[in-house]
């Protein structure tokens, strides 16, 4: 694009827009609830604006302010556009006939998740029928917590990766969580040679998660994952990589050539 080009985009680029998108963009599964001063110093602008923002948001339902605490958090607006996401993906009636065919055949809790500005959005979730599951949130921001988004992340160039590790959040999540760059490296680098992930109750205690990458043949680029959840009192990590790996990357495969 030309200097003349940029400066007509420049021209309709409205900042306002911007600033407001930026500060919806700031919560997460692992960040449910934000103050308005923290809005104010990781946007970069000064409180009356942020408060000019805030109550925006407010009225017109993106965000919600509770009344005692005072902290923030999404509102039904931001719910309803994150479902019509959902709904929308144009992949979804692709990849939804390959797991529910293995549901039916396995009946264990199943999710498929596509990459999306370095995050993952679950789109489609089948639950295993009398068994215990976890209500699991539509999005991960932290890749290495799970099992779908270390599929993922092992795939992505080493740049990519290198810029991951560089901003992720290391807060431990369980006992089992790995907070250490070299440990996750490590991990990456398992996962890539055997072409799936696990996760030992890295993210939810009890939780165990086996999940393969699915790509884009075309380009050869891996856009998301599909997983298997189990909880370790009725299983362990051993005897699900033992069962369901091979099931699991045949299912990932089969959706990687039908997005083809």
């Amino acid at each position: 694009m030309n200097t003349q080009n940029n400066k007509k985009v420049k021209r309709y680029f409205l900042t306002t827009l911007d600033k407001g998108l930026r500060i919806l963009d700031l919560f997460g599964p692992e960040r449910t609830t934000i103050r308005q001063a923290e809005i104010a110093r990781e946007i970069g602008i000064d409180k009356a604006s942020t408060f000019g923002f805030v109550n925006t948001l407010i009225e017109l339902g993106y965000l919600a302010k509770d009344p005692t605490t005072k902290a923030l958090k999404l509102g039904p607006k931001s719910l309803s556009m994150s479902f019509k996401f959902q709904q929308s993906i144009d992949l979804l009636p692709i990849l939804k006939p390959y797991l529910d065919r293995a549901y039916d055949n396995l009946n264990v809790t199943m999710d498929i998740g596509l990459l999306s500005d370095n995050k993952v959005f679950v789109i489609y979730r089948r639950e295993a029928k009398d068994t215990l599951s976890y209500k699991m949130p539509t999005l991960f921001q932290e890749l290495h917590f799970t099992a779908m988004g270390k599929a993922i992340l092992a795939y992505l160039s080493k740049s990519e990766i290198d810029d991951y590790i560089a901003r992720a959040n290391f807060a431990k999540k369980t006992e089992n969580t790995l907070t250490k760059k070299r440990d996750i490296l490590k991990d990456l680098n398992i996962t890539r040679s055997r072409g799936y992930a696990l996760n030992r109750e890295e993210y939810i205690p009890g939780q165990l998660v086996i999940a393969a990458p699915i790509f884009n043949l075309q380009t050869d680029k891996v856009i998301g994952a599909v997983s298997f959840e189990f909880i370790s009192v009725q299983i362990s990590i051993e005897k699900v990589e033992s069962t369901y790996s091979e099931v699991v990357c045949k299912l990932a495969n089969e959706m990687s050539n039908a997005l083809s």
